[in-house]
């Protein structure tokens, strides 16, 4: 498996889909990180995440204010927990022996279509990697398995398609599609063109 040289998640985090261990003898936990998370992200979705606050989402969850820091001491991790949530969304079908250069770019795709559904997610930076974004990037690694790049190329290769995404979807919030493919063709000639230039 390739290596993911920038992104590590962070330890300390209650990640999607755990639950807390008790402090002290009593009930046992209602919730879990992975409910909190979906009642937040359909709440930033409705009303933007300007909206996600720890009573509104206890509110959907059917819990006081307070039960919610059981799971997530404040609410800058609750947005850590939205955004590695949304990141375990599907992943695209395609075909293991379809070309690298197709899987990126349906990699691509996915995730632009991510970002269209949680608009909210360019307002987020340096967000910590969990469990499903680091997933989704070594799966993105792997898809460049047998080319001639280092896995750190891999990794920028990768950043690369990322910035390009959010930038795209960030510019041309009335028509997502406009230039789209254009530009995410370019970025796979460049990538393509340096692999041929070491094979040549």
């Amino acid at each position: 498996m390739a290596t993911d040289l920038h992104h590590q998640p962070s330890p300390d985090r209650a990640w999607t889909g755990q639950t807390p261990s008790p402090a002290r003898r009593g009930p046992k936990p209602r919730l879990t990180t992975k409910a909190l998370a979906a009642a937040a992200v359909a709440l930033a979705d409705e009303e933007g995440l300007a909206a996600v606050a720890m009573r509104p989402v206890a509110a959907r969850l059917g819990v006081g204010a307070m039960t919610l820091y059981t799971y997530v001491p404040n609410k800058a991790e609750l947005i850590e927990l939205m955004f590695d949530h949304v990141y375990g969304e599907p992943l695209p079908d395609f075909s293991p022996t379809s070309p690298p250069r197709d899987r990126l770019a349906a990699l691509a795709r996915a995730d632009r279509e991510i970002q269209l559904r949680h608009p909210w997610l360019l307002e987020i930076s340096d967000a910590v990697y969990g469990p499903n974004r680091t997933t989704r990037h070594e799966q993105g690694l792997r898809v460049m398995d047998g080319l001639e790049l280092s896995d750190l190329e891999k990794s920028q290769a990768l950043d690369l398609l990322d910035a390009y995404v959010a930038g795209v979807v960030r510019a041309a919030s009335s028509d997502p599609n406009q230039g789209f493919e254009f530009g995410l063709a370019r970025i796979l000639d460049g990538i393509d063109a340096l692999i041929a230039a070491r094979s040549a």
